[in-house]
């Protein structure tokens, strides 16, 4: 991970705030060392996404495990919990908020529809949002959120995050 990856883990399992965390990118970014830090070359972010998204799926995947359905009234009816369907929401929420998740951003670069610097930038803005799922998912396992916020919150801090201006340095020198 780069210096602000590192960061942006180190202040949520810290107990930050990710509405503040936002804050704190929105300079963050402008620091040239941290951001330049996740940028050694354009493909590492973009594996680190990947990797992440991967992450991400397996939260999903073990949420029905960890957010068991209620069976009182079984064979005749049983419902998901709640904070299970807000789990399986998480990536579909970063898609609504106008977030690429990486299997969409690798497709495009397969397809040559975007740069590699366009592809690097929005696979680093994933990665902050996958630290803020991971962050608001151990809130909603530990009970100090319910799903509905978790949905909600998820949703608005993609929306912000989403709107950060992130310079990616290109080759030569020049900024995207």
């Amino acid at each position: 991970m780069g210096k602000l990856i590192d960061a942006v883990v180190e202040r949520l399992d810290g107990g930050a705030d990710p509405a503040a965390l936002l804050g704190y990118l929105s300079e963050a970014v402008g620091d040239a060392g941290l951001l330049g830090s996740e940028f050694p070359d354009l493909e590492g972010p973009v594996r680190a996404a990947e990797a992440d998204e991967r992450a991400v799926e397996v939260w999903i995947g073990g949420a029905l495990k960890t957010f068991p359905m209620n069976t009182e009234t079984f064979p005749h009816s049983a419902h998901i919990d709640p904070r299970a369907q807000a789990a399986l929401a998480s990536l579909a929420l970063a898609k609504r908020s106008g977030l690429y998740v990486p299997s969409e951003l690798r497709s495009m670069r397969e397809e040559e529809s975007i740069t590699e610097e366009w592809h690097a930038r929005e696979a680093l803005r994933f990665r902050i949002y996958a630290a803020l799922v991971r962050a608001r998912a151990a809130a909603m396992e530990e009970e100090e959120l319910s799903a509905a916020s978790y949905a909600a919150d998820l949703l608005a801090l993609a929306e912000r995050l989403n709107e950060l201006e992130i310079e990616v340095p290109r080759r030569g020198g020049a900024e995207s």
